[in-house]
């Protein structure tokens, strides 16, 4: 009975998130009470647990405490196996608490050391919730350092697992997790994507601490958009709700929130007031984050209210906990030179955990003498048996066994170079990223349009590409030969000599910079010596917002115009970027625009797209009733309207080739 009281103990612990704050604290007073009263070590500690996650103790001496106590009673005497696994699992939930706090606190090193010991002894008993909320961590540490690919690894390892056991509070927190990852990189439709997903799982299983966690991160992507009110509204609403449920930590977070906006908006005792508390909320939790980010809040407060001499002791604060908080950066390298044995080697050296090992493995073998006593003869007779088989087997083991080995070497290899292969390609998307113009930038020269890029792959044979000449704005949507690393390979070429014609020829017509284009691409090529025919379809606009003056000059691909309700197809000259059979020049059209009009170019890959009941492609009339049938809607409507059309018709067919559109409207 003891057993189970603690197992269901435990598991509450880990399932139960916090509640109203009296009522929380009326459940720690009664486990309290139990506690005292208590006899039996495993009720103990299964109380104290309880304690610690109900009221989130942000101590890791408390912990450390519980996790001493675990490894005390694994070295004791006459352990069976359920004690065994009851106990080693909550010793992995100790030091999963430990490295949570430890990383809060700004020390990484630490941190990670822990989680690493949680995962390993949550593997060893074979918890996969565990093992999810482990690996879910490690990938948190990963992605505070700025190691996209190893975060999502981690991510995308914990949700896989979370999606396997139903875990929906899980699910929830790996999808808020990766729906920031897409957030760093500036892919802001899907971290918006990914954000609500989290939320409205959240919402479902009532889990009011995760209902405003996701609110505050969808908040503060709104925030950066320029969306103010509509992120103060969703901070305010996440504060009301951990208020309510006491959680310090997500309260001082808010509180900054709603302060960065205030201050925007002009409110500056409102900023004051809600950044003074977050400073000393997260000063009782030791936290150096919020601190850091609410001493820089007031700081600016001050400056604004002439208070010079506050305003540089909370600026010296700022400075103290930024650095401390930055710390990190130097582990790094140690961090990811040593992870793979450091902890392994900390573990052994570890001589309780040691004498954890060695009391199992006794009681495993005794288990197995027990066990042989009662098949003595049967296996004596067995035995005879395999000595007379083993000779006329003996040469073809061997040979199988040499074989097994040749295979095994060969498979280790091959995934080996996949994983190399991998992450030289994920590391050449970062590259490809890199010279793709910017959300903000776009966002500054294109401000009433949008722009939806779909990669095949990894990386992309298609690009957009956006410069700036006095009042003109050149942009494009591009498709160069093939996709994946070979597509990619030649957009890094043509997006070059796009750049070269603009700035270095100065040329601001779309025909005669493809004219010039066209010639460096092909100089670039055969240099190699080798008979390249790759190139690109192109669609380039200089517009003039000023005059709404459109000039456009496109290599296959065409232009969409939608004037009063009515469509204009601007046609592309038949001929690509590159070597082709004829080279003629390329036509320039030059187009009045008025208010109101909105312009589309895109390459083929939205219309090539196979999928519906039928398994066809979707094809250019469709597309083009699709734009036409929805100019009432706003361009970041149609974006998201794009976008999900696409994917409903491609359902669970493969995409077939990278996609690009870019809508503006005058």
């Amino acid at each position: 009975m003891q057993i189970i009281s603690f197992i269901v103990l435990f598991f509450l612990s880990i399932v139960v998130n916090a509640q109203y704050a009296p009522e929380q604290q009326r459940e720690i007073d009664s486990l309290t009470r139990l506690l005292e009263i208590a006899e039996d070590d495993t009720t103990k500690i299964g109380l104290r647990f309880h304690i610690g996650e109900t009221g989130w103790i942000f101590r890791t001496a408390y912990w450390d405490s519980i996790s001493n106590d675990c490894i005390r009673l694994l070295t004791g005497p006459n352990l069976g196996r359920q004690k065994i696994k009851v106990y080693r699992t909550s010793l992995g939930a100790t030091f999963n608490n430990t490295g949570f706090i430890y990383n809060n606190q700004g020390n990484i090193s630490q941190a990670l050391k822990y989680f690493h010991r949680s995962l390993k002894l949550y593997k060893d008993v074979k918890d996969k919730k565990g093992v999810a909320r482990a690996s879910n961590n490690i990938g948190l540490i990963y992605h505070e350092q700025g190691n996209i690919p190893m975060a999502l690894k981690y991510y995308h390892k914990a949700l896989k697992i979370r999606e396997q056991i139903g875990n929906k509070p899980g699910i929830a927190n790996s999808l808020n997790n990766i729906g920031f990852i897409y957030e760093s990189q500036d892919n802001v439709p899907m971290a918006l994507m990914y954000l609500k997903r989290s939320l409205s799982i959240y919402e479902d299983i009532g889990d009011k601490q995760g209902v405003a966690s996701s609110s505050n991160s969808i908040g503060v992507i709104l925030e950066r958009q320029g969306n103010i009110v509509e992120a103060r509204s969703l901070h305010e609403q996440a504060l009301i709700i951990q208020e309510e449920i006491g959680d310090k930590d997500g309260i001082a977070n808010s509180l900054i929130n709603i302060a960065e906006i205030a201050l925007i908006q002009g409110d500056v005792k409102l900023a004051s007031s809600y950044s003074i508390r977050a400073l000393k909320l997260s000063k009782e939790l030791g936290f150096p984050s919020p601190i850091s980010n609410a001493s820089k809040l007031l700081s600016q407060i001050a400056k604004k209210e002439k208070k010079y001499k506050i305003g540089w002791e909370h600026f010296e604060l700022f400075i103290k906990m930024r650095d401390s908080v930055r710390n990190k950066e130097t582990e790094k390298a140690v961090v990811e030179q040593d992870l793979k044995f450091e902890f392994d080697k900390q573990i052994i050296a570890d001589s309780l955990l040691r004498a954890e090992e060695e009391k199992i493995k006794e009681l495993e073998h005794k288990q197995e003498i027990n066990q042989q006593k009662t098949l003595i003869y049967a296996s004596v007779i067995i035995l005879l048996l395999v000595l007379i088989f083993s000779v006329v087997v003996f040469n073809r083991l061997k040979i199988s066994n040499r074989q097994k080995g040749i295979i095994g070497q060969q498979k280790l290899m091959v995934e080996l170079k996949n994983q190399e292969i991998t992450d030289s390609i994920t590391y050449a998307k970062r590259i490809q990223e890199a010279i793709l113009p910017t959300g903000s930038s776009l966002k500054r020269h294109l401000k009433n349009g949008f722009v939806l890029f779909k990669p095949k792959d990894i990386v992309a044979g298609d690009f957009y590409w956006l410069e700036v000449m006095d009042d003109i704005v050149l942009y494009a949507a591009a498709d160069c030969t093939g996709h994946g690393v070979p597509g990619a390979m030649v957009s890094v070429v043509c997006h070059g000599a796009l750049n070269r014609a603009v700035r270095e020829f100065k040329l601001t017509e779309p025909a005669q910079i493809l004219n010039k284009v066209r010639e460096l691409v092909i100089e670039t090529f055969k240099t190699s010596g080798e008979d390249i025919k790759d190139g690109m379809d192109i669609a380039l606009c200089a517009l003039n917002f000023t005059t709404k003056r459109l000039n456009f000059s496109g290599a296959n691909n065409s232009l969409y115009v939608i004037s009063n309700g009515k469509m204009k197809e601007i046609k592309a000259d038949k001929q690509p970027i590159g070597r082709y059979v004829t080279s003629d020049p390329f036509t320039n059209h030059e187009i009045q625009l008025k208010e109101g009009d909105a312009i589309y170019v895109f390459t083929d890959g939205y219309a090539d797209q196979f999928g519906g009941e039928k398994g066809k492609k979707f094809k250019y009339l469709p597309f083009r009733d699709l734009l036409l049938n929805n100019q009432d809607k706003t361009m970041d409507e149609q974006k998201s309207l794009l976008d999900k059309t696409f994917e409903d018709w491609k359902g669970s067919l493969e995409q077939v080739d990278d996609v690009c559109v870019i809508g503006v409207r005058i």
